[in-house]
């Protein structure tokens, strides 16, 4: 399916931007809420690099420590991550260090920003900093 997708169809992501959309605390955007209507309906593509489902993990375990969730919701929130048809890409390290280096990021942000820039598309992100240096 992804070779007949149009780049403007195909979104790099990262852990801000799906936690906001499966939080139950979290106050998702309009917009936000349209491109994941998209992602379900087969509509876009979301790409991200591996370290996605470590920060996801990180999260999760972080809101159970911080009283925001329950573990019943932990599986609920789990079970739905792990049913996303996220296309997983990897990353030139060295790249990515580069870019976190230019831009002061985080290895994990530049991460993102890499792929972004590889594939040529939009990063879906909360981390207003790593957008406007994506755009």
């Amino acid at each position: 399916m992804a070779g007949n997708i149009k780049s403007n169809s195909v979104f790099v992501v990262d852990s801000s931007f799906l936690i906001s959309t499966m939080f139950p605390d979290e106050k998702v955007s309009e917009k936000h809420t349209l491109f994941v209507k998209d992602f379900r309906a087969d509509k876009i593509v979301f790409r991200s690099c591996e370290l996605l489902k470590y920060e996801i993990y990180n999260c999760l375990k972080s809101a159970v420590l911080q009283k925001r969730i329950n573990k019943v919701k932990v599986d609920i929130i789990e079970k739905g991550f792990n049913l996303m048809k996220i296309e997983y890409q990897t990353i030139d390290f060295k790249k990515s260090f580069e870019l976190s280096l230019k831009h002061n990021l985080s290895f994990y942000d530049a991460a993102y920003l890499y792929l972004a820039k590889i594939n040529k598309c939009k990063l879906l992100t909360l981390d207003k900093k790593l957008a406007e240096i994506g755009k």
